[in-house]
């Protein structure tokens, strides 16, 4: 089975939309899609509310976290392809919020990339 199509396995088990996800990432995140994995995050606010951070739609005024919404396959291909550098990372595994800062998981995953060093701006999406 090919990431997506696990991907595709996982939504359908937990009674979510997909396509909604992947309208929501490819306006405010970052999506990618090949035989090694497949991946869904954006930028979200730590602090924020987890109604906030979970809603793919919601766009942060400060953003200092990556939220992977859905991903399969390869993490450290996945972390390699963030566009900028944020603090941290967060995702749900099992009903639990995990958090990470950017750097350690990186350094465990054995990524030695030239993820840029972002600035707030470049995540900031005006309407």
């Amino acid at each position: 089975m090919t990431p997506i199509q696990q991907a595709k396995a996982i939504c359908e088990a937990d009674g979510v939309d997909l396509a909604a996800l992947l309208d929501a990432h490819a306006l405010h995140g970052c999506i990618y899609v090949g035989p090694d994995a497949f991946g869904l995050v954006r930028p979200v606010d730590s602090g924020a509310p987890m109604r906030e951070v979970l809603d793919p739609w919601h766009i942060p005024e400060r953003p200092d976290m990556w939220w992977i919404a859905l991903a399969v396959g390869s993490l450290p291909r996945l972390l390699s392809l963030l566009p900028y550098r944020l603090p941290l990372v967060g995702w749900e595994r099992r009903d639990r919020v995990m958090t990470c800062a950017l750097e350690t998981l990186l350094r465990k995953s054995g990524v030695s990339c030239g993820i840029p060093h972002g600035k707030i701006e470049q995540c900031r999406t005006t309407s």
